[in-house]
């Protein structure tokens, strides 16, 4: 679980810091065993949920990480999921509500 936290803590890092231009402070980690939330917004501070990113990402990223072949199509679609993600939480910034 801690190889993990890092390895989410880094793509949402990255995306913060080189896309989105954000404070890193506004980027938060939950790990919620019971719910289904992959994020939320929280008063302008986002919300990741680590245990989604385990159950969904992991085995697939650990196992691109161990072969380290030149194929990195995991790593584009953990990327491009989280930048979805990010841009709909950031959204709520603007607007809260949802389904207009």
């Amino acid at each position: 679980m801690i190889e993990q936290a890092k390895q989410f803590e880094w793509i949402l890092s990255s995306l913060a810091k080189y896309v989105f231009k954000v404070s890193i402070q506004s980027i938060n980690m939950f790990r919620d065993i019971n719910g289904s939330d992959i994020a939320f917004n929280n008063e302008k501070a986002l919300f990741f949920n680590l245990r989604y990113f385990e159950q969904v990402f992991a085995v697939d990223l650990n196992a691109y990480l161990q072969a380290f072949n030149s194929s990195n199509a995991i790593v584009s679609e953990i990327v491009n999921f989280y930048f979805v993600v990010t841009c709909h939480e950031l959204a709520h910034n603007i607007y809260r509500q949802h389904d207009l």
